[in-house]
């Protein structure tokens, strides 16, 4: 996947309608469909699309769309409807507009002490405090950096 473009959702839609969204690289969302009878099974966060289907009348489907799809081609919506799912997937990068970017990228956020458990947050949400702690404290990759400190910037304008 090219540097400058990053998962900002990783969502899928099964046949019944259920909504599954892997929030980080291990965070693996599964569910068995009640239409088709598949399970579904998700993960990677924003780093990759991985997914995993199987039953039915056969196993049908066992990719990393990241490693495949992602790289080559964009997210194949067709790759998803061919399995039984539909992908929902959504990827920016620095050219997005950024209201859109503020309504969809989602940040895990631990709390002050880090003891709470691990929550996400959209970036419109997130307090000044966080997001100027996170610029100045941890390693952040270019594109979110980039969104972060034009969210500092949108907030003192406001």
């Amino acid at each position: 996947m090219n540097k400058d473009i990053r998962v900002f959702r990783n969502i899928i839609q099964t046949p019944d309608g259920t909504l599954l969204e892997s929030l980080h690289i291990k965070d693996v969302q599964e569910y068995t469909d009640t239409v088709d009878g598949k399970t579904y099974k998700m993960w990677g966060g924003r780093a990759s699309l991985q997914r995993e289907v199987t039953g039915g009348k056969e196993l049908t489907l066992r990719d990393k769309v990241g490693r495949f799809f992602g790289k080559k081609f964009g997210y194949n919506l067709f790759f998803g409807k061919k399995f039984g799912y539909t992908e929902l997937s959504i990827e920016c990068d620095y050219a997005a507009p950024f209201p859109f970017v503020r309504q969809n990228m989602r940040w895990g956020l631990l709390g002050k002490d880090s003891k709470r458990a691990e929550h996400f947050i959209l970036l419109k949400d997130i307090l000044v405090e966080f997001i100027e702690d996170m610029l100045r404290n941890e390693v952040i990759d270019p594109v979110a950096k980039m969104w972060m400190e034009r969210e500092l910037k949108h907030r003192e304008k406001a």
